[in-house]
């Protein structure tokens, strides 16, 4: 019976509604661990993908940054330039007159 009366001190029942307030430590308690848990989680997830990624590295024989950069240097000049090659006897254009190519006999 206890409880009822201390229940009774809360609740208005002509206004419809409870008179109590908020627990707003609570709720600034929890807002401050969720967030703790949401930046210690980044934390850890960055640091494992940043592994992942450099072992990524190593497995592909890439040393460097440098040969990364190397590699995409070669890739860039071989896709704006013409060519041919020498097992197929294909040959390549730069991959901008390619796309006007395509856009051109699209259009007819």
């Amino acid at each position: 019976m206890g409880a009822d009366k201390h229940e009774e001190h809360f609740i208005d029942v002509e206004a419809g509604y409870e008179k109590r307030d908020v627990n707003l430590p609570a709720i600034i308690g929890t807002a401050v661990v969720l967030l703790l848990i949401v930046a210690v989680s980044i934390v850890i997830l960055d640091a494992y993908f940043a592994a992942t990624i450099e072992g990524m590295r190593g497995e592909l024989g890439f040393d460097s940054t440098a040969e990364v950069q190397a590699l995409r240097a070669e890739d860039e000049a071989h896709l704006n330039a013409y060519g041919k090659n020498e097992e197929t006897g294909e040959y390549h254009i730069p991959i901008d007159k390619a796309i006007e190519l395509v856009v051109k006999e699209s259009g007819n």
